[in-house]
């Protein structure tokens, strides 16, 4: 499963390599792919690893507040923890420095 997802999430997630690091969450709140930009340091890497954990818990309705240095990029309530949408997500956001 895993070798015919990752290439389409490549292909998918391609327009976004102009980003420093770009993650897809799978259900159980694990890294299922991560592309990281051009610029990335494994230093870097390995703390934006560290801080997706608290993004995810945001995302996914466990943390009401977003954690310090992040911003929401897009506008509208976050679709989290419904009954419809129990480990699904609509949600973009920005770590700041």
């Amino acid at each position: 499963m895993a070798a015919v997802a990752q290439p389409r999430l490549r292909a998918w997630l391609g327009a976004l390599s102009d980003h420093d690091l770009v993650m897809a969450i799978d259900a159980s709140d694990e890294i299922a792919y991560s592309q990281p930009g051009l610029h990335m340091s494994a230093e870097l890497i390995g703390a934006a690893t560290a801080r997706s954990r608290l993004i995810v818990e945001f995302m996914r309705g466990c943390a009401a507040v977003l954690p310090d240095g992040v911003m929401r990029l897009l506008a509208g309530r976050r679709r989290c923890g419904t009954a419809a949408l129990p480990r699904r997500c609509s949600c973009s956001t920005s770590v700041i420095g």
